[in-house]
Order: structure tokens, then C-alpha cells, then sequence
């Protein structure tokens, strides 16, 4: 998935809860808060927290 198409989406999908799997295997299930060009912030949904997510480490989103 390009960069610019993955933040697009990201973009698109600010307040619906998606699934991101990570390149190192992490998965996360979580809302979308917004997304620049490097980063996704998110909001954990099993461990009640933000995170900030490197958008090169993203491997699959689903969801969006």
C-alpha cells in the first residue's frame, strides 16, 4: 500500500474503528484520531490509550 494512498484512507476514516496490523506482527484495534505524513494517531480501543503509529510500519489496514 503506497504511502499517499495509506494516509488518504487513514484520513478518510478519522473517528471509525479500524484494524491495523503492523509489520512486526502487533495488531491493533482501534478509532482513528488523525494522520500526517509519517504518522497515524489512534486511539486504542482494548487498552484504552493513544498511540502513535509510524506509518512506514503499518503492513494491512482493515476496515477503512
Amino acid at each position: 500500500m503506497g504511502s499517499e494512498i495509506l494516509k488518504k484512507d487513514l484520513l478518510n476514516s478519522v473517528g471509525k474503528i479500524i484494524t491495523l496490523f503492523l509489520d512486526n506482527g502487533f495488531r491493533y484495534e482501534c478509532r482513528v484520531i488523525t494522520c500526517d505524513d509519517s504518522f497515524v494517531k489512534i486511539f486504542d480501543e482494548v487498552k484504552s490509550r493513544e498511540k502513535l503509529i509510524n506509518l512506514n510500519q503499518i503492513a494491512e489496514v482493515d476496515g477503512i
